[in-house]
């Protein structure tokens, strides 16, 4: 049995202002099971690259909120 895996992850955070961030993540996975062995590395690779695809996007926003700010406020 043959079984190929690949994984990628790609992220970027922006860092907009102090204790605030914006966070981006792009993953891509792709698992390939095959009951025969194919000698050619590159043929393997092109067979696992045909498979389908599992794509995900998670975007994350974290914004610090300055407690003493809101205590003027009220």
């Amino acid at each position: 049995m043959n079984t190929n895996f690949l994984n990628i992850d790609m992220g970027h955070t922006w860092r907009f202002a102090p204790g605030s961030e914006l966070s981006v993540v792009w993953k891509n996975a792709i698992r390939a099971i095959s009951y025969y062995i194919t000698e050619n590395s590159g043929e393997n690779f092109r067979n696992m690259l045909d498979e389908p695809q599992s794509n995900s996007i998670s975007i994350k926003i974290l914004y610090y909120l300055d407690y003493q700010n809101f205590k003027k406020i009220f």
